[in-house]
């Protein structure tokens, strides 16, 4: 019995759609599409990625600079004093204390210039002339100390030179209040200033192309932040430090209650905190770039001057070792060299 042997039909072409190219005869298969990158893929690769030193510096300074700001505000109290019955009624309820302003016996924020102008009205109004004043200083003259005494608490603060003295002393150092306060702000500002352009100068460097701007921003980044740690932690302290010794000046002279710290004074001092932690990675920032250099300049001095064998100076092959090496001694291995001079050492 044959077998048939199936014959292999050949398969048509395929063919497109009739109409589609008059008929014309083409394979389906089309050439391969050359795959290029998208043009922000490409420029997100070359981007520098964001390391934890950078965000580190970028929120401190952020946090930083908003608790700053709300610091500054009159009515967040940096000291706090519970009402003294000992001063009756012009200490008669709570006292908030802060850079700007100190509450009155009402409870209203009355600023430190106020009060320092309010003191010296009432302090020009005493040194006026005063019957009571004059009589306690004729009684005293005249040796009756009763009558003296008696003079004194009718004419009150004007005739007690005691008192009066204490508001001389009241009106320079609610003054200097004022100043404290007023530097202290100002100081706190121009930190809130110092560590936004910190977060500046970081965008400047990551939009930089040249590594010389890169660089510069760097270092401009750094002394931004010590500034701006050095600025909180100076304003910070001059009111703090000058209205605890313009109080301990009060007191020398007349009963006057210490203020305690306060929450206003805490948030101030862990804003100045946050700075002075992003100092370390500002400085390990502006670091990277100066040990990148160093290692670039190596790496240029080992390709430059980097080489294998002795360097070439013209001798002929037989002096570099290749008349039989060290087998015959320096003799051999000079090829005439040390040989010639020397007559050439025995093997070892």
């Amino acid at each position: 019995v044959g077998f048939v042997t199936p014959h292999r039909v050949a398969r048509p072409p395929c063919r497109w759609p009739s109409g589609f190219f008059s008929g014309s005869t083409r394979s389906l298969r089309l050439p391969p599409v050359e795959r290029r990158p998208c043009p922000s893929r490409a420029a997100m690769a070359k981007k520098k990625p964001t390391t934890c030193k950078d965000l580190s510096v970028f929120w401190f300074n952020i946090a930083a600079c908003l608790l700053l700001m709300s610091c500054a505000v009159p009515q967040v109290p940096w000291l706090y004093e519970d009402s003294d019955p000992g001063l009756s009624l012009r200490f008669s309820s709570y006292r908030y204390y802060s850079p700007v302003a100190a509450n009155d016996a009402w409870g209203s924020m009355v600023p430190w210039m106020t009060w320092s102008r309010q003191v010296c009205t009432a302090l020009e109004r005493l040194n006026q002339p005063n019957l009571f004043a004059l009589g306690a200083i004729a009684a005293q003259a005249s040796g009756s100390n009763k009558v003296a005494q008696g003079g004194q608490v009718l004419g009150g603060c004007a005739a007690w030179p005691i008192c009066k003295k204490h508001a001389s002393e009241r009106c320079r150092v609610y003054w200097g209040f004022a100043i404290a306060g007023i530097t202290s702000v100002v100081l706190m500002m121009v930190s809130v200033l110092a560590s936004i352009l910190v977060v500046v100068f970081m965008a400047q460097e990551g939009s930089a192309k040249k590594k010389k701007k890169k660089e510069e921003a760097a270092v401009y980044g750094l002394y931004g932040q010590l500034c701006a740690a050095a600025l909180s932690i100076a304003g910070i302290a001059v009111f703090l430090v000058g209205l605890n010794s313009g109080i301990s000046r009060l007191q020398q002279s007349a009963y006057y209650p210490r203020p305690s710290i306060y929450w206003g004074s805490f948030v101030a001092i862990f804003a100045a905190f946050l700075q002075v932690l992003a100092l370390p990675f500002a400085c390990s920032r502006r670091y990277a770039y100066v040990k990148r250099e160093t290692e670039d300049d190596m790496d240029d001095g080992m390709g430059a001057g980097q080489y294998y064998g002795p360097p070439d100076i013209g001798l002929p092959p037989t002096a570099l070792g290749a008349g039989g090496g060290y087998g015959d001694g320096y003799g051999g291995g000079c090829g005439g060299g040390y040989g010639g001079g020397y007559g050439g050492y025995p093997p070892y």
